[in-house]
């Protein structure tokens, strides 16, 4: 298994939110992990990443929970448009 780390700015998301989407639509997500690192307008959210580089699950991770949305599924989605409309 390895790992991706993503600091996505809360004043300026834009790219780095597009390269988290980005490395989540290609690969096989096992698990993520998110924090929030509250530095008043260094503010950023910290994302963790475990992922698999081929297309068969991680040893002992059943398919259906590899898969990135199923995993991440009931969760409350992120916005990255920094409380904008």
């Amino acid at each position: 298994m390895k790992y991706g780390f993503f600091r996505i700015s809360v004043v300026d998301p834009g790219a780095a939110a597009q390269a988290l989407n980005r490395f989540l639509a290609e690969h096989r997500v096992v698990n993520v992990d998110r924090q929030f690192v509250a530095d008043g307008a260094d503010s950023f959210w910290a994302f963790s990443v475990a992922y698999v580089d081929s297309a068969a699950p991680a040893a002992g991770v059943p398919v259906r929970e590899a898969d990135a949305p199923r995993t991440l599924a009931g969760r409350p989605p992120i916005s990255f448009n920094g409380g904008r409309p």
